[in-house]
């Protein structure tokens, strides 16, 4: 773990091509966005498996459907607005008949910034569990991306990759393994449990370390994968006094929500993410502090919380 910043996104395009040299089967399509998704990369190591679709993503979910049932292992990538919400009734018929293909989202959430509301996608986690038989996975590092897509393209099936866009520091080494369903909690704190996915992971690394002066013990959840979500964060939860989902998504019907579907209720939980509010343009850094979803905003919000539950001191 070297905890250097980088891109999730950046991984995208050699992990492809570093695939592609072991199976055959794989085929890349791209809807105009390549520089944006670092499929770049791939496209000049292997033109021969590079489909280019032109903006047509909902056409491009239904050729990949096509190639799966002929036996290859087709990826799709674009921004999570174009891979998911555009196509979400192809990616559903997909699921339907039994494809593989691996679905990836960057530019996911605020991560879009300066595109503005038209481009920054809010909904795309809720959109994604609710299609049955679909996995949905948020790697929260470089490393953690390249092993969620070799884990997708080998096992098969209609999966979900959310990518975040933004450096972010890499909390594991290269060559890791990824489990879908298997969470990861980092910290010993016991008071709150900070449930995050994606890049949020290390933004509530930070809140967990600003706690400590307060005397208040946090943990991080690092989700992995939001369907299937671990149930061992159910056991977490019980042995903490508050719960706190953290999400660079809407608040609802993603994370936070299949977090209080696990729980069902017993441990007080909040629900952090943005708002029931369409996105504006600026900058990502600029839109998460004003959305209280930068380490400074979400340290408030679990304080706030924390006042709720903590007994008062005596005297």
């Amino acid at each position: 773990m070297s905890e250097e910043m980088r891109a999730p996104r950046e991984v995208i395009g050699t992990t492809l091509a570093e695939i592609a040299e072991e199976d055959p089967r794989l085929v890349v399509l791209d809807a105009d966005l390549a520089r944006s998704t670092r499929l770049d990369a791939f496209e000049a190591s292997h033109p021969e498996s590079f489909y280019q679709m032109g903006v047509a993503e909902q056409n491009s979910i239904g050729v990949a459907t096509g190639m799966s049932i002929a036996g290859l292992r087709p990826v799709f990538a674009s921004m999570a607005m174009f891979s998911l919400g555009l196509p979400w009734t192809q990616l559903r018929q997909a699921c339907y008949s039994g494809a593989s293909i691996t679905v990836i989202g960057t530019h996911p959430g605020l991560d879009v910034g300066p595109d503005g509301g038209t481009h920054q996608m809010f909904e795309d986690l809720a959109l994604a569990r609710v299609i049955p038989e679909m996995t949905v996975l948020a790697p929260c590092d470089g490393a953690e991306t390249a092993a969620a897509i070799r884990w997708s393209v080998a096992t098969g099936g209609v999966n979900y990759i959310r990518i975040a866009r933004q450096p972010v520091p890499e909390l594991h080494d290269d060559g890791s393994d990824f489990v879908p369903g298997t969470a990861e909690r980092l910290g010993e704190g016991r008071e709150i449990l900070l449930v995050a996915e994606g890049s949020m992971v290390s933004v509530a690394r930070d809140v967990a370390t600003s706690l400590t002066p307060a005397g208040i013990g946090a943990s991080v959840v690092n989700v992995r994968s939001v369907k299937p979500l671990d149930p061992t964060i159910r056991e977490w939860a019980e042995d903490s006094a508050l719960v706190v989902s953290v999400e660079n998504h809407s608040v609802l019907g993603g994370l936070g929500s299949a977090v209080a579907e696990l729980l069902g209720g017993g441990v007080p939980l909040v629900r952090i993410g943005v708002p029931d509010t369409m996105g504006s343009s600026a900058s990502a850094d600029e839109l998460r502090a004003s959305m209280g979803l930068d380490a400074e905003g979400v340290t408030r919000q679990v304080l706030a919380a924390w006042r709720t539950v903590s007994p008062a001191p005596a005297g």
